[in-house]
């Protein structure tokens, strides 16, 4: 039996925890949406988050959505909301940590289906994130914690005051720029190349099934027609 076949009360919380809607403020971006693709970002500010989800793509998120929230909360400082203004901009940039543990290192913690990808080094977007909360609370001390159902791997960093100010300069502030404008002016960004293919398009190992990017028609409206065939 396969997750559409969980009891429809189950398939329902599930649905409920995962997709919930958000209001977007202008000129407030998250530092998640930064390090994620920009017309992504476009087209969830511009046209709307789809408010209905495949619960087996749901389920893909439930898991760590709900340990987040539990295990967050056995430390005394969690969910910490953390905000840097764009020099010269009416622009904010914020973001969540999830906790600062007892040893005063910032802690993100990442659920991943397969922990094989991680093993030797995090994710440079993953490393982009923790080093925006790491910024704005004036912490050099970081830790990347990815969990998976099986088994758990942690990545540490100590940055310097150079670097995340340089990561603010060169990649931060520069990226919510383009992003108001993009959207100020209604124009939809670029597609980026790069090697982060699973989040067009990818097909879940153990299941089989494959997930596609709620916008994925847009940007790839043959290909899609190609895929279902």
């Amino acid at each position: 039996m396969a997750i559409v076949d969980l009891p429809e009360e189950i398939q329902k919380h599930i649905l409920e925890t995962v997709v919930k809607t958000k209001e977007y403020e202008s000129n407030h971006f998250y530092i998640t949406e930064l390090i994620g693709c920009p017309r992504m970002v476009f087209y969830n500010r511009t046209i709307g988050r789809p408010s209905k989800m495949a619960i087996d793509k749901a389920y893909q998120f439930y898991f760590g959505i709900v340990l987040d929230d539990l295990w967050t909360k056995l430390f005394k400082v969690n969910q910490r909301r953390v905000t840097h203004k764009v020099y010269g901009y009416p622009i904010t940039v914020s973001g969540r940590l999830d906790f600062i543990d007892s040893k005063g290192v910032i802690c993100d913690l990442k659920k991943t289906a397969n922990l094989f990808f991680v093993q030797k080094e995090a994710k440079p977007e993953h490393i982009s994130q923790i080093m925006f909360y790491c910024y704005c609370e004036a912490n050099y001390k970081a830790k990347l914690c990815y969990f998976s159902l099986k088994n758990y791997i942690e990545h540490s960093f100590t940055f310097t005051d150079e670097e995340l100010s340089q990561f603010i300069n060169d990649f931060v502030e520069p990226k919510a720029i383009n992003i108001s404008n993009y959207i100020s002016t209604n124009t939809v960004p670029d597609s980026e190349k790069t090697k982060k293919d699973w989040e067009c398009h990818y097909t879940d190992k153990e299941t089989g099934v494959e997930f596609y990017c709620d916008y994925y028609d847009r940007c790839y409206p043959e290909k899609k027609a190609e895929d279902s065939d």
